[in-house]
């Protein structure tokens, strides 16, 4: 199942899905409920660079241990797509490295209006509802090609 990926708020209008637009809130609000996956380890290690230590806490780059609350936005949405794959979020707060990260998903629904620098291809799996139409993408470039 692909990453189904929008990039027209018309187009994400036309889901039936709510868009959560505060993804910092949405995230604090589920973590405890969340599993923490090696998915999830590996999402924090990649875009914060924080390794998850046990419960709530995780250890930052600098050696400090703190809730994991305090991870990035960009980060928070990761895991709230990735977690709720039935749910539809804005990724408009996330830096780069946390979009890249999310182009990699193959679930997932993300309203991305505005795409990470890519330059490197890399593979994905991703379903791009665009203007109406879905195209499926297998590579990062391939998605920028549409949109030109």
């Amino acid at each position: 199942m692909p990453l189904n990926l929008y990039i027209k708020k018309e187009d994400v209008n036309k889901t039936g899905l709510k868009l959560e637009e505060r993804n910092d809130a949405f995230f604090n609000l589920h973590i405890g409920t969340t599993k923490i996956s090696d998915t999830i380890k590996s999402l924090i290690l990649n875009i914060d660079h924080s390794t998850y230590s046990s419960g709530s806490d995780i250890r930052t780059k600098y050696g400090r241990l703190v809730d994991i609350r305090k991870i990035s936005t960009g980060c928070k949405t990761a895991i709230n797509i990735y977690s709720n794959p039935d749910k539809l979020f804005n990724c408009v707060e996330a830096g780069d490295n946390a979009l890249r990260c999310i182009l990699m998903f193959n679930r997932g629904n993300a309203y991305m209006p505005l795409l990470p620098s890519i330059i490197n291809n890399f593979s994905v799996d991703v379903l791009l509802h665009y203007k109406g139409k879905k195209i499926h993408c297998t590579n990062a470039l391939q998605i920028l090609e549409v949109l030109d």
